[in-house]
């Protein structure tokens, strides 16, 4: 059975995984490395489609589409579906199109321990082709401080592969899983992968759906969707937390205290530890309310204090309306686009 094809495992006494057939890996099943593997978790891109453009599909995975005709993007999970897992969907519609994928990283604190080792790269995908299309997935090896990407999502640092395939697409409607095993070199400091897309002739409505990648430890490929969905998400807000999430139109963001008329401060306790103290930004419109439990606008905001735990936002109320040493509440201003974002990616 192929890798994440939505099997349960387990150890029993005998430390076979159940589900697995002609695998045993003793005590326990090595874990994957990559956060989000199976692309369930998206706080940050829902409904967001890469096309002619770049920019982040799902959590801790960058798309880069050379033309509007071809589309990136991630489908989540859904018990309706052919496939019930999240996937990262490929449309293209004209010859020649090319896309790039690429996974946001694994950190140099977490590469180090995998050096002068064996890894296993696993991908799971399912064709629906009628054109000539080629898709080459590459793990890849960066040099510097972190492996982290440009504005146009290219590795900023150098980088060097280590082991690449490309993927058979003989089969349609079916899911296919295909494997490469390598070792790593003794400098290891950063690693990730780029899959590459290349629409060579278009057919009718060509779909190209990437249903998870595993990468672990030995020579045998593991489940993509080992972890629970609490897992996976916890290990995303390291990188990316989004509050109002549910874009609820007056969703609660924070409470804090008013400094003068025209000024609040809001203290915001991050969900999980980042990795580093993050970039903050907001969409939509924000407001606080007043002693008289009026929702005064926001004009502005500064970060003022940042670390890896929490955040000071300083709130700039331009009507004023608020008194020195009161309390108040901050939120969402009849908009479900009301919303902060902590970046602290690679």
């Amino acid at each position: 059975m192929s890798p994440g094809v939505g099997v349960h495992y387990w150890n029993d006494a005998r430390g076979k995984p159940g589900g697995v057939a002609g695998l045993d890996f003793g005590a326990q099943i090595p874990r994957n490395l990559l956060v989000n593997g199976g692309f369930t978790v998206n706080q940050r891109a829902v409904g967001v489609t890469v096309a002619g453009g770049s920019g982040f599909v799902c959590d801790r995975w960058f798309a880069v589409s050379s033309s509007a005709n071809l589309q990136v993007f991630q489908i989540p999970p859904s018990a309706f579906s052919s496939f019930t897992s999240a996937n990262l969907r490929f449309v293209a519609s004209a010859d020649g199109v090319t896309g790039v994928v690429r996974y946001a990283g694994i950190e140099s604190i977490d590469s180090i321990k995998l050096q002068g080792q064996s890894l296993t790269l696993a991908v799971s995908y399912v064709v629906n082709v009628t054109g000539n299309t080629s898709v080459t997935v590459k793990v890849v090896m960066g040099t510097g401080t972190d492996q982290n990407f440009t504005g146009s999502g290219s590795y900023a640092t150098g980088n060097s592969v280590l082991a690449s395939m490309t993927l058979g697409l003989g089969v349609s409607n079916t899911l296919l899983t295909q494997v490469v095993s390598f070792n790593t070199p003794s400098n290891l400091s950063e690693l990730s992968l780029e899959l590459d897309y290349t629409c060579v002739t278009a057919g009718f409505a060509d779909k190209f759906d990437i249903m998870g990648f595993s990468l672990a430890q030995g020579n045998a490929a593991i489940p993509y969707n080992v972890y629970s969905f609490g897992m996976e998400l916890s290990g995303c807000q390291r990188y990316f937390q989004r509050y109002n999430s549910s874009g609820d139109t007056f969703g609660p963001l924070g409470i804090g205290m008013c400094l003068s008329g025209t000024v609040a401060l809001v203290a915001m306790r991050y969900v999980v530890q980042m990795r580093a103290a993050p970039v903050v930004t907001q969409s939509g419109n924000w407001a606080v309310r007043s002693a008289a439990n009026t929702l005064l606008p926001v004009t502005s905001f500064t970060a003022a204090n940042r670390d890896v735990h929490a955040a000071e936002l300083d709130l700039i109320i331009g009507g004023g309306g608020l008194v020195a040493g009161n309390s108040t509440y901050f939120q969402a201003n009849n908009s479900a686009a009301g919303d902060v974002f902590f970046d602290a990616e690679l």
